[in-house]
């Protein structure tokens, strides 16, 4: 949102989320959208090496479920957020011996071990200084260690018309949000000083599931499902074809040796 500075922008953003933490909590239980976010997190980390040996950050976790969805694929999982309404609920239904989760934003957040992979879903266009987030990021990984994030890129346009209704009709929407392009992006890492920089779509048809609770489930369950294996299988064929048409895109990039 214009006009306004970046500490009023992260007040409106805290105070947004901690009011809607029960209502936003409900998209990773309701089985379709829970089915859509779930492919969403093992998408974005599709072609990285996860092992029990590693250690995760999940910067803005929400509710906590990316430690469910990638289970067995890490050594320990952090989630960080500064909506404490989020964590409190994180913390009471995905908790686990190897999980953690800490009340706190990214710029204040004291970390008592450095990370190999770091995870941004859906969320650095909601940061209110992104070159300083990726920077803040790259302090945290170990040599060689990986960030990646899944963002809405408004090449769409379909996806940016929807936002915008969103924007307009949805109390819940945060209008506090930047629009990023892949250009945008890869100059925010590139500047950041990451190598390895590489960026592919994601979501052409399951997107829509992963936000929006359709009903009735049994209807939409099956679609959802249906949606994903199709958007995987369009990925990773067709992908650098139809990249300017998916409806997110995956970004990653490396901490230098």
């Amino acid at each position: 949102m214009k006009g306004i500075s970046k500490k009023e922008r992260s007040r409106s953003e805290r105070e947004l989320f901690n009011s809607i933490a029960s209502k936003f909590i409900k998209k990773d239980i309701f089985p379709p959208t829970r089915l859509a976010r779930k492919s969403r997190v093992n998408q974005t980390v599709s072609g990285i090496e996860l092992s029990e040996d590693i250690d995760i950050l999940d910067v803005g976790c929400g509710a906590g479920f990316a430690s469910e969805y990638l289970s067995g694929k890490y050594k320990s999982y952090t989630g960080i957020d500064f909506s404490s309404g989020l964590i409190d609920l994180a913390r009471s239904v995905n908790n686990g011996a190897n999980i953690r989760f800490i009340e706190t934003d990214l710029y204040n957040y004291n970390a008592e071990r450095k990370f190999d992979l770091i995870i941004i879903i859906g969320v650095l266009h909601h940061m209110v200084d992104i070159p300083l987030t990726l920077k803040v990021c790259l302090g945290l990984l170990r040599p060689g260690g990986i960030v990646i994030t899944n963002e809405p890129q408004d090449s769409n346009l379909l996806a940016r018309f929807i936002r915008n209704l969103r924007e307009k009709f949805d109390k819940t929407y945060s209008s506090d949000q930047e629009q990023l392009n892949r250009k945008e992006l890869e100059r925010y890492f590139l500047e950041a000083g990451y190598t390895d920089i590489s960026v592919r779509p994601q979501g052409f048809f399951s997107s829509p599931f992963a936000e929006l609770m359709i009903k009735p489930s049994i209807i939409f369950l099956p679609l959802s499902w249906i949606f994903c294996m199709v958007d995987r299988v369009i990925e990773n064929v067709f992908g650098k074809v139809l990249k300017n048409s998916s409806w997110n895109i995956i970004v990653k990039g490396e901490r230098p040796v």
